[in-house]
């Protein structure tokens, strides 16, 4: 059957292939749907596999409606297989799939929507937006108001009734009116599935009796009932709390039960070097609760550790607000050997302590769901040194939290901006280093990127971490390609090699060995080289199982009286867990100086 979805609808004034195409451009990864919608003709074939047709059509088809003809089923018919389900003690799941046809053949539904604490009242209050709480904490009381809708018969619900979780107290306060108070006890409604970012391949289910639930189960459920021919059905409904987003827009969601305080720390892990005892890091606080609350925020620490301050106060006005909490972790004086421990940042509040991140997650047009995972750091302690007198530049990419290991290893750093790279003076910095995918998202680093050539060419040292193809422009010194398709390796235990074991960036100021190259996670690196000009030199092959070897991970070239580094390696994704091996590696990377500028 040929199908023309680029044919042109003039109720809609474009074509099914547009709309589609305009759907798809809003996915942003993996480069989906970059190319704009055009009118014209867009011709899909599809082949006839198997057919439910108790006789085959008379002719071929000519659309996807061909054959369908009348509803096999009227809304009267449905009534009565309804009711004969009910007479013949039919499997729960097949009545409440006929009511549920029931209620949409009919356009029967039921709103069920959480009240705001204070009505908008006044000239146009039916056209204002309304606020309520986002999140439901334990102990909250609310009210939730039930709407009956029969559009196509005039039917009138007999009750109404709200189910609870275990412990909840609900009371109709007038038909369609309940008040409800949360239960002291009521657990978060939270993913119950888990999974390690980064280390898991599979997802663990916390309880398995909701294997192929797409969604955590709500803790209240409104129904209304009403009868037709002397058969009763009801329509259910999940209560919606109501937000204005950013834009002013009023939006909808399923209520949840949350913690009434969140914690989690900036990041996630963090690098301590061997001599230093002396550990930053901030803990993060968010009032989940619709109220103002106080209370306190300290670290978990492992025995012999201490921190700056020991705890501190936090207090919030309103839901939403966040704290960031400077912490310094303090090593005992016995800690010599590289080792990881773990900091629990823990908030308490009203007889409670809290020490779990509730974090949504969602996108426009889709629900809202919420993670909890414990909020842990864990800090590592980790045999590596830095050359003295650093002073490095950085130029930020995107998704970029390379920087923060800069300062676990003491070394000062300065953002620069636009104005920096126009006009700033380079030359105070011993390298200037690039964030992931600088070249794409920067048009400052492009327009000024000869300034960066020249900064090299007088004797400094420029790195250039992973970018995407739009740095083949010629943006290094001497001609380099990682074409449209860029190789990668996906193998975080691919083996390496160092090609030249005696280069200075292997050697100092840490001795890299093999060991280095363990532990790494989800990848080696993305976006090599595939060609190059003689002038670089390939520091490393690596390559995932039968894959041929790629050499155009790491590479250097001599530039004037400098260095001009491009490595793609993935910094980004090992830093913020502190790899160790990663970790050395990176130290000896931003370490590096010219070899004349070394002589001096």
């Amino acid at each position: 059957m040929r199908v023309n979805s680029g044919a042109y609808d003039a109720m809609l004034g474009r074509s099914y292939a547009q709309i589609a195409r305009d759907g798809l451009r809003w996915q942003r990864s993996q480069g989906a749907g970059a190319v704009a919608s055009r009118p014209g003709p867009q011709i899909t074939f599809y082949k006839l596999l198997a057919s439910r047709l108790a006789t085959p059509l008379p002719k071929r088809e000519d659309s996807f409606l061909d054959g369908l003809g009348e509803p096999a089923v009227n809304r009267g018919d449905l009534w009565k297989q309804l009711a004969a389900a009910h007479e013949a003690g039919a499997d729960s799941r097949r009545i409440a799939r006929l009511q549920e046809a029931v209620n949409k053949s009919w356009a029967i539904e039921l709103e069920a929507l959480v009240q705001p604490a204070q009505p908008i009242t006044g000239m146009m209050a039916q056209f204002r937006p309304y606020e309520t709480f986002t999140v439901a904490t334990p102990g909250q009381a609310f009210d939730v108001a039930l709407s009956f809708h029969s559009r196509l018969r005039d039917l009138r619900p007999a009750r109404y009734e709200l189910l609870a979780a275990a412990g909840w107290t609900v009371a109709e306060k007038s038909p369609g009116r309940f008040a409800v108070t949360v239960s002291d006890s009521a657990a978060p409604t939270a993913a119950f599935w888990t999974r390690d970012p980064v280390r898991d391949l599979t997802y663990a289910l916390q309880d398995p009796t909701r294997f192929g639930q797409p969604l955590p189960a709500t803790p209240l459920r409104a129904r209304a009932y009403y009868r037709h021919e002397g058969v009763e059905n009801f329509v259910e409904a999940i209560p919606l709390v109501s937000r204005i987003d950013t834009l002013g827009v009023q939006q909808l969601c399923p209520l949840v039960v949350g913690p009434a305080l969140s914690t989690h720390f900036a990041t996630e892990a963090g690098v301590l070097p061997l001599g230093r005892r002396r550990y930053a890091l901030r803990a993060i606080v968010r009032n989940v609760a619709s109220r103002a609350i106080g209370g306190t925020v300290k670290l978990e620490l492992p025995a012999g550790w201490r921190s700056e301050p020991s705890e501190a106060p936090v207090l919030f006005q309103k839901e939403g607000e966040e704290a960031a909490v400077a912490f310094t972790a303090i090593a005992p004086l016995t800690a010599s050997a590289a080792d990881a421990v773990t900091a629990t940042a823990v908030a308490r509040a009203e007889g409670r302590a809290y020490r779990e991140r509730f974090q949504p997650h969602t996108y426009t047009g889709l629900d809202t769901l919420y993670l909890l995972r414990p909020a842990r750091h864990t800090i590592r302690r980790v045999d590596v040194k830095t050359a003295p007198g650093l002073r490095i530049g950085y130029i930020a990419g995107t998704g970029d939290d390379v920087p923060q290991t800069l300062a676990q290893l003491g070394v000062p750093y300065d953002l620069l901006d636009t104005a920096a790279l126009a006009t700033g003076n380079l030359r105070q910095y011993s390298a200037i280093l690039l964030g992931i995918r600088a070249y794409a998202a920067r048009e400052d680093v492009k327009t000024y990127n000869q300034r960066l050539l020249d900064y090299a060419a007088r004797g400094g040292v420029v790195i250039v971490q992973y970018n995407t193809p739009e740095y083949d422009a010629n943006d290094g010194p001497f001609p380099h390609s990682m074409g449209r398709n860029p190789e990668e390796v996906s193998e975080e235990d691919a083996p390496v090699t160092m090609l030249d074991p005696a280069y200075p960036v292997f050697g100092a100021p840490n001795r890299i060995t093999a060991a280095d190259f363990d532990g790494w996670i989800e990848q080696r690196g993305s976006k090599f080289f595939t060609t190059w000009d003689p002038r670089w030199k390939p520091l490393i092959e690596t390559h995932d199982t039968g894959q041929a070897p790629q050499k155009g991970a790491w590479l250097v070239a001599r530039h004037g009286r400098g260095l001009y580094v491009y490595c793609a390696l993935a910094w980004y994704r090992q830093l913020p867990f502190a790899v160790p091996g990663v970790v050395r590696l990176f130290a000896n990377l931003i370490s590096q100086r010219p070899p004349a500028t070394a002589a001096r």
